[in-house]
């Protein structure tokens, strides 16, 4: 099928460029010919109009035809195909596995507020863990579930 479209959409475009061929010809006589009578321009001929659509649905049939597979529309069935092909055509792979971003501001509010003892309500993991949970876990160096250092979070 890819030969046949291709066949199709190169002999569409021979047929277009002919057409064009015969509307510069078709100029270039009618302009010598105007001059020399100074008669009015006249009009392209029926059957290169006929040529040049022709040529063009040809072209567009083609083309269509030797088109790749689409691809999926729908954010669920891309996301699906991806997972399938294991996530290693996925175009956003790097945004993925890239580092989030760290607001300082924050940061520096919440290590404020932990050092005077309120700690911010959305981090009752951090509690859990200073006062020595086992269930709480530590990221960072070392396991610093007794010290106020390092990032901590519950595991489940």
């Amino acid at each position: 099928m890819a030969f046949f479209a291709r066949l199709l959409t190169l002999f569409g475009l021979v047929l277009l460029a002919h057409a064009g061929y015969s509307v510069h010809e078709l100029s270039t006589l009618s302009s010598n010919a105007a001059s020399a009578t100074s008669s009015s321009p006249t009009s392209i001929p029926l059957d290169i109009k006929i040529e040049t659509l022709t040529s063009v649905v040809l072209v567009s049939i083609g083309l269509v035809l030797g088109a790749d597979k689409l691809k999926p529309v729908t954010w669920s069935a891309w996301a699906g195909e991806i997972e399938r092909e294991g996530g290693a055509k996925s175009p956003y792979r790097g945004l993925q596995e890239r580092p989030g971003f760290w607001n300082v501001r924050e940061s520096r509010r919440e290590f404020a507020d932990w050092m005077r003892g309120q700690v911010p309500r959305r981090h009752w993991s951090t509690l859990r863990a200073v006062k020595g949970d086992p269930g709480a876990r530590c990221y960072g160096q070392g396991n610093h579930s007794n010290t106020k250092v390092g990032m901590i979070s519950s595991s489940k």
